[in-house]
């Protein structure tokens, strides 16, 4: 149906990296991109609100996975620790 928010997952599996799987730096990066896309106005119907864009389930989850390219290219998360950062986003993407 693609109406799910898929961001609570995607801020679980943050969380998962963050406390689970002690890297850190991965989940500074997933918090980034999610951050990102709902600053960009992109929203599913449970969040939507006047002026944003209303998207599914798969949009949703594509926006946040740009978002992770741009910080993968960026060299990681804003305030991260540059080449390990990268490694570490980058075992996020391929998650």
């Amino acid at each position: 149906q693609g109406v799910a928010n898929p961001l609570a997952t995607l801020l679980s599996v943050a969380l998962m990296f963050r406390f689970s799987l002690g890297r850190p730096a991965v989940a500074d990066a997933v918090d980034a991109a999610v951050a990102r896309a709902l600053a960009a106005g992109y929203r599913t119907r449970d969040i939507w609100t006047e002026g944003t864009t209303l998207v599914g389930t798969r949009d949703m989850g594509e926006a946040v996975r740009r978002e992770l390219e741009a910080i993968l290219a960026r060299g990681g998360a804003e305030g991260g620790a540059g080449e390990t950062t990268q490694g570490a986003a980058q075992e996020a993407a391929e998650a």
